[in-house]
């Protein structure tokens, strides 16, 4: 008898699930309905209906995407839509006026037409039910509102930021628009593509000495009188900050990498509050932007070469979902915008499948057949981070268009 289209075997269930890279379930994954009549007949052929699974899904878009005039925006649903059942099972269904929903992801390229604010809502759905959805406001800015504005930007981070290619793109692609005349500051990397960015580093080396491990001090950590001090950091390099200027903070893959717990999570608040605090007691009211976490790369055979046994994809997502969602949960608010301090999504603009470094190898030691896999596990290649680097434009043009 044909197997009912609808119904799924529970070795396709399991095996998807491990290729999505979800290890822990939101929900028992294996869950049957309370009423077990019938069920003996369909555990006997090994077959779940829709009906008898615990699906379960969240959305981590930010509140508020920002886009604008020129430039790609992606929203990439591997990055963003996390359940216990594999995402290919589901049915995604993106609510808005602008843009076009593919297979995996939502992109616009915005136009003039599009320039303003508009709902977005991403819904989430297994068998007809709504599992989850989330609300954003879609801001497109227009390039013309920009023009003859100027804006200076301090981007702070670890290893993604340390290479200055989200930078240097920016500085490439569209400096020359003057929409606005940007600035980037910092003691690595070399004009104009200057930066705050370290390998390795963390939320509480930022707001700390640096650590005993640390190559160099934090820039913002005075040696003479052992405090953070950036009143001395700026002096000390010639700079001036005002309050229609910016701070990107892009960290916390190095903070959770081997495990997360509420302890950690809690520091790692105490750790950015405290850096957000220091800025601001020197340049009162200076847009902050927290970058949303990237994803790392969408195979586990970048763990594998990047990382051999010592971390593996489900183990990291599983600290990474933690990691986003706490962010969002505490910054990503009415109150927090209300207060110039915004989340920035490069969570949701990077592609995990085309966009992280790849190689070549043989398939084994006696087939020479050449065969691709990824090669990095949370280091995207120059295509990812120019992605990034479209995500800050679209935000530091917001920044500039909506000064008061």
């Amino acid at each position: 008898m044909e197997k009912n289209k609808t119904q799924l075997s529970r070795r396709d269930l399991l095996r998807g699930t491990a290729q999505m890279g979800l290890g822990s379930m939101l929900v028992p994954l294996t869950g049957f309905s309370p009423s077990r009549q019938n069920n003996e007949s369909h555990a006997a052929t090994g077959d779940l209906r829709p009906s008898e699974l615990f699906a379960a899904a969240v959305v981590y878009t930010p509140s508020v995407i920002y886009a604008t005039e020129g430039v790609e925006t992606n929203i990439y649903f591997d990055n963003v839509i996390f359940s216990n059942l594999p995402n290919a099972m589901l049915s995604v269904d993106i609510v808005c006026k602008k843009g076009r929903q593919y297979e995996k992801f939502w992109r616009i390229t915005p136009t003039a037409e599009d320039t303003g604010e508009t709902t977005f809502t991403l819904e989430v759905r297994f068998d007809g039910k709504l599992l989850a959805s989330k609300t954003s406001q879609l801001i497109v800015s227009d390039k013309e509102t920009a023009k003859g504005k100027s804006i200076k930007v301090l981007c702070i981070g670890d290893s993604t930021t340390a290479g200055g290619q989200y930078v240097k793109i920016i500085n490439t692609d569209y400096q020359s628009l003057a929409s606005p005349a940007m600035t980037f500051l910092g003691t690595r990397g070399s004009a104009p593509d200057r930066h705050e960015g370290r390998g390795g580093w963390k939320f509480s080396q930022y707001a700390g000495d640096g650590g005993k491990t640390a190559k160099s001090p934090n820039p913002f950590w005075n040696l003479e009188t052992k405090q953070l001090d950036f009143r001395n950091y700026l002096a000390d390099n010639g700079y001036t900050l005002s309050s229609d200027d910016l701070i990107t903070v892009h960290l916390g893959i190095n903070d959770v990498f081997n495990g997360v717990s509420e302890d950690k999570l809690a520091s790692i608040k105490a750790d950015f509050d405290k850096l957000v605090s220091l800025f601001r007691a020197v340049v009162p009211g200076i847009t902050i932007g927290l970058c949303l976490t990237i994803p790392p790369s969408i195979s586990q055979d970048a763990f594998a070469i990047s990382y051999s046994t010592g971390q593996t994809l489900n183990g990291y997502m599983e600290n990474y979902k933690q990691l986003v969602m706490f962010l969002l949960t505490h910054y990503d608010t009415p109150q927090m915008r209300a207060a110039k301090l915004y989340c920035i999504g490069f969570n949701h603009s990077i592609d995990r499948t085309h966009n992280f470094n790849k190689s070549v190898m043989p398939a084994n030691a006696r087939n020479p057949t050449p065969i691709d896999t990824w090669k990095n596990g949370v280091h995207p290649d120059a295509s990812g981070y120019y992605q990034m680097g479209d995500a800050l434009y679209a935000f530091i043009r917001y920044s500039a268009m909506s000064r008061q």
